[in-house]
């Protein structure tokens, strides 16, 4: 019996998830999370892993106070 067979299969594109992009052109995408802007301006669309290409990774409301220091 042999192994399974792997399929290396290509990473989509953000040409073809169509992700809503901002004014300045780019899909803004919190880099905790992994949340992206929407078009209403809320982090809600959820994608598998962190995008390339005319990405900005920021941080969205929900994951900045988890990483600002107690005091």
């Amino acid at each position: 019996m042999s192994g399974p067979h792997l399929i290396q299969v290509p990473l989509p594109t953000l040409d073809s998830l169509a992700y809503p992009r901002a004014a300045d052109g780019l899909v803004h995408q919190c880099a905790w999370c992994m949340r992206v802007l929407d078009r209403a301006g809320r982090f809600r669309i959820w994608a598998q892993s962190l995008l390339q290409g005319e990405v900005s990774h920021g941080m969205c409301s929900r994951c900045a106070p988890l990483l600002r220091p107690a005091r």
